[in-house]
């Protein structure tokens, strides 16, 4: 059994957990990471964050690497079903409080690539892919970890930033508080293949009572829709009916489909936070729906 010491153990190779690594390696800690994933997900997810997320990211020494990966946000617009704008948010094009723009879209590979890429300035910090958590144990002074391939991880801290379904959270007995929402939406991804400024830069809410959907301008010719399912529709959607609910904005001649996927939006909050030597952070702690973009946002927070 492979057995190494370190200071910090995060459970988790997300955008979170690599951020926290990269803010504790220019700390000089010595950091694990531990991600079961082979590879990073190689497809769209988060899309916006904030002037303060980015002043977080630029804390990692890595915002010039990041900038790339990023569009500066114009701002929301929500509107009724005849079109008309019942509020006008835009966000300002200057340079904010935080010494950045206040709202980034931003393309979620590019930016995890770029936090792993961080991770190899420094000697202290072992990034171990394929690696799942399968036992938590801690003493006053210390974690063990065990892992689905044998090896054996001591650390004075754990963090777990293992997303929704957090092993972590289950291990140190905390429940998820509900909120209450529980929607099914589709999340559909798509890459313009001719030009369409009529879609506009905003982000827009289109405030149906019978079908809310959402408008996201993503980074150079992406662009994504959220569109609440009712309780008629399918449990999977082939790319016909994806078109066929797209169809009030573009067609296949105008984009092609990167992905599309059916989530359930929540809203819920980890009763424990930590426990002993033990912490939870991102998705693993809390879960909101998207409509305002901070989901990643409040996850960054935590790591900060």
């Amino acid at each position: 059994m492979t057995h190494l010491k370190t200071d910090v153990a995060i459970i988790g190779g997300g955008p979170i957990g690599t951020l926290l690594a990269n803010l504790l390696a220019r700390r000089g800690h010595r950091v694990t990471v531990l991600e079961k994933q082979v590879q990073p997900y190689a497809l769209p997810r988060a899309i916006h964050f904030d002037g303060e997320a980015m002043r977080c990211f630029q804390a990692t020494g890595l915002a010039a690497q990041i900038l790339p990966h990023t569009h500066v946000g114009k701002g929301m617009l929500f509107k009724d079903r005849d079109g008309k704008t019942l509020i006008d948010w835009s966000r300002d094009q200057e340079i904010g409080p935080m010494g950045w723009h206040e709202s980034y879209r931003f393309y979620q590979p590019g930016l995890e690539q770029v936090l792993r890429d961080g991770l190899t300035r420094f000697d202290h910090v072992t990034l171990l892919s394929g690696q799942e958590v399968t036992q938590i144990t801690q003493s006053d002074h210390r974690v063990s970890l065990i892992t689905t391939t044998g090896k054996q991880i001591e650390a004075a801290y754990v963090i777990g930033a293992d997303g929704t379904n957090s092993f972590t959270r289950t291990a140190i007995g905390s429940d998820l508080h509900d909120l209450g929402f529980n929607e099914r939406w589709l999340v559909v991804d798509a890459l313009l293949t001719r030009p369409r400024d009529d879609l506009g830069d905003h982000s827009i809410q289109f405030c149906d009572p019978d079908a809310p959907a959402t408008y996201v301008r993503g980074v150079g010719a992406r662009r994504r829709w959220e569109l609440r399912l009712g309780p008629d529709d399918p449990e999977t959607l082939d790319d016909a009916l994806v078109w066929d609910k797209l169809k009030r904005w573009i067609t296949p001649q105008d984009a092609t489909l990167e992905r599309h996927a059916i989530y359930t939006f929540r809203s819920r909050i980890a009763t424990k936070w930590q426990v002993g030597r033990c912490l939870i952070a991102g998705d693993a702690a809390h879960q909101m729906p998207p409509f305002m973009g901070q989901g990643m946002c409040a996850g960054v927070r935590d790591a900060a």
